[in-house]
């Protein structure tokens, strides 16, 4: 359940976290999409509707012609399937149609247990849907009325026909019954042939008023279904008004659908986009490619020093949040060197504007003010950096040793501020870098300098651009990569990585630089004694600087990959 609810939690922060990268892709998709559906509305033509109701009574030929059915002809509900029938013929519509002018645009509706029925008319004009709705209505009445006539008509000629055999028989077997009467002689015999004779026709006769009086009961319902026909059997209870408003199209619902909408785009596009990009955005990230610990988070600088990607911030603001990243990196590689002296480190990337060079300078700075002997080599001879990051001379340099134009006191240079720290440029670009690199002279000069400082810093070319780190990983007790937030490709790291670890380069952990966060996230991050140790302020940076430079001139532990011979 703990793991369960976990992956929860990080499903939603990863979500959040993909909402805030894209957070203008998803308010462009959203904008649009509702912009979109604003103009669409606006261009729509206003439509209104208006609605007629109607109570229809049932009046047909079944309850003129069934004397039983009278009654429940009266109270019982109409058919009003039949009904709904008859008022969407095209008789209906086509006497709609002669009344207005034009085919009207009409839908009828009712409740089948009801005896209510709704004429809903539609227009580009108010007052033309009411007029087309009680028009429809008229029309439906008038149809009905002539369909009730036309039964009412067909039923009366029906039942008259009717009364008309009956009478006939009545009269002819009256006769009959007289004939064969007074045709009988005058005897006691005779006298009982007559009874018989006369009860017989007697219960034919009463038999025929029977029939009699069911005619009289039709003709009754004759007389009812004649009130039916006074109103075509059907009412207009409520007539259409004019509407106020069009009922089409409706602003705020279009806008709201077009938000829900945008907003859902705009996911998925996030979403898209996000599994398309393969550039590095989080420690989480890197880790995972990389399958390295990460040593320290850089994050982003807003200070003012000049030149963000070329200003040695451990030195310039000691007091900044990147100075204190590059002092957990600082102290993560001296951990590391518990276990193992760690003497020569170099520093290198996938692909050139990761901030190595930054890295690797400000990292010697950072263990030059805790007490030890630094020494940053350039060994970057085909784009060397180091130089410019401190403001020096690169005439000579790496290369004039290489070649064996110089010396390691001539080239090295000192920094003002710290007296720890010598720097070796790189020198003049030679032609064949990476044969100079890859010569015992290279390794040589490297393994010299490592033993006159506690730590020596290699700032290397990137890993993909040329062979020169991979032969210069030899020579180090440890290899450093560095990573940016949007400028590393996550292929690209795991490209380089492979590349070193084909070569059994040590590595030893990983860098992500520029790091978008805010200041609380940063310090959470870091410790919370991180905040009462620094002050981003004028006075708090002199301070620090100061401390440095007494700390810089007095004996330290052995942390890293300290020279026991001096």
């Amino acid at each position: 359940m703990p793991t369960a609810i976990a992956e929860s939690t990080n499903g939603i922060r990863d979500a959040l976290a993909v909402a805030r990268r894209r957070k203008w892709l998803i308010l462009v998709c959203t904008v649009t999409v509702v912009l979109t559906a604003v103009v669409a509305t606006s261009l729509q033509t206003p439509r209104y509707k208006a609605e007629s109701d109607l109570l229809i009574r049932q009046g047909s030929s079944s309850a003129l012609l069934n004397p039983e059915a009278v009654q429940s002809a009266q109270n019982a509900r109409p058919l009003m399937e039949n009904e709904l029938g008859l008022a969407r013929s095209l008789r209906v519509i086509d006497a709609a149609t002669k009344e207005l002018g034009f085919k009207p645009e009409v839908t009828v509706s009712a409740n089948t247990e009801s005896d209510i029925m709704t004429i809903t008319a539609t227009s580009t004009n108010a007052k033309a849907s009411a007029a087309i709705a009680n028009a429809y209505a008229a029309a439906f009445i008038d149809v009905r009325r002539a369909a009730l006539v036309d039964e009412y008509v067909g039923a009366a000629a029906t039942i008259q026909g009717q009364a008309d055999q009956i009478d006939q028989k009545i009269g002819s077997l009256q006769a009959e019954r007289d004939n064969a009467i007074a045709a009988l002689p005058r005897s006691f015999t005779q006298a009982e042939e007559a009874s018989r004779i006369t009860d017989s026709y007697a219960a034919r006769l009463t038999a025929l008023d029977l029939e009699r009086t069911r005619l009289d009961q039709l003709t009754a319902n004759l007389d009812l279904s004649a009130e039916l026909l006074q109103g075509g059997g059907a009412s207009i209870i409520s007539k259409a008004t004019v509407p106020t408003a069009p009922y089409a199209p409706k602003m705020l619902n279009n806008v709201a659908i077009a938000l829900v909408l945008g907003l859902l785009l705009g996911a998925a596009m996030a979403l898209l986009f996000e599994n398309l990009d393969t550039s590095l955005r989080s420690e989480e990230e890197l880790k995972t490619v990389s399958g390295l610990d990460v040593l320290a988070v850089i994050p982003i600088y807003d200070g003012d020093s000049k030149g963000e990607e070329m200003s040695v911030i451990s030195s310039t603001d000691p007091t900044s949040y990147p100075a204190e990243a590059y002092r957990s990196l600082r102290t993560a590689v001296q951990f590391l060197a518990i276990d193992r002296p760690i003497r020569t480190v170099q520093v290198t990337s996938p692909r050139p504007g990761d901030g190595k060079t930054t890295t690797a300078a400000n990292f010697a700075v950072a263990v030059a003010r805790a007490g030890k002997r630094v020494v940053l080599v350039d060994c970057d001879l085909r784009n060397p950096r180091v130089h410019r990051c401190f403001g020096l001379s690169n005439e000579h340099g790496f290369t004039s040793l290489l070649l064996g134009e110089g010396t390691f006191e001539g080239v090295g240079q000192r920094i003002p501020g710290e007296p720890n720290l010598l720097v070796v440029p790189s020198g003049p670009i030679p032609p064949d870098p990476s044969e100079l690199l890859s010569g015992k002279r290279a390794q040589a000069l490297l393994a010299g300098i490592a033993d006159v400082a506690d730590l020596v810093v290699i700032d290397s070319p990137p890993v993909l651009a040329v062979s020169d780190p991979l032969v210069l990983s030899a020579v180090a007790d440890g290899v450093i990569l560095v990573a940016s937030v949007g400028n590393s490709d996550r292929n690209q790291i795991a490209k380089a990585l492979s590349q070193l670890r084909q070569v059994d380069s040590p590595l030893i952990g990983a860098v992500l630089n520029r790091f978008k966060g805010d200041s609380s996230t940063y310090g959470y991050g870091y410790g919370y004694g991180y905040g009462y140790g620094v002050k981003n302020t004028q006075d708090a940076a002199k301070k620090s600087a100061k401390k440095s430079s007494n700390k810089a001139k007095e004996p330290s532990p052995t942390l890293i990959g300290s020279n026991d011979n001096n």
